[in-house]
């Protein structure tokens, strides 16, 4: 599994993924411009044998703290792996 920094040419594949019933639940019904509309959140997309399988964010704005807002949604499919 890898993190990779988020590009334009995943954001189909994450927007599917986003909708996934075993997502939307926790993670609500994606924007129409989602990840563009995230604001500034740094995000990776998780990456297993070269496909994606998941989305990783987190709020950098919090300097002073030993922790973070962070979230993250994988493919049902991989799930346990």
């Amino acid at each position: 599994m890898r993190l990779v920094p988020c590009v334009p040419e995943h954001h189909a594949r994450l927007r599917d993924l986003h909708l996934e019933p075993e997502v939307r639940r926790w993670w609500q019904d994606p924007a129409e411009d989602w990840p563009e509309s995230d604001g500034d959140a740094v995000h990776y997309t998780v990456t297993l044998e070269g496909e994606i399988v998941g989305f990783v964010e987190w709020d950098e704005r919090t300097t002073r703290c030993f922790s973070m807002p962070a979230g993250l949604f994988s493919d049902p499919a991989v799930d346990g792996r």
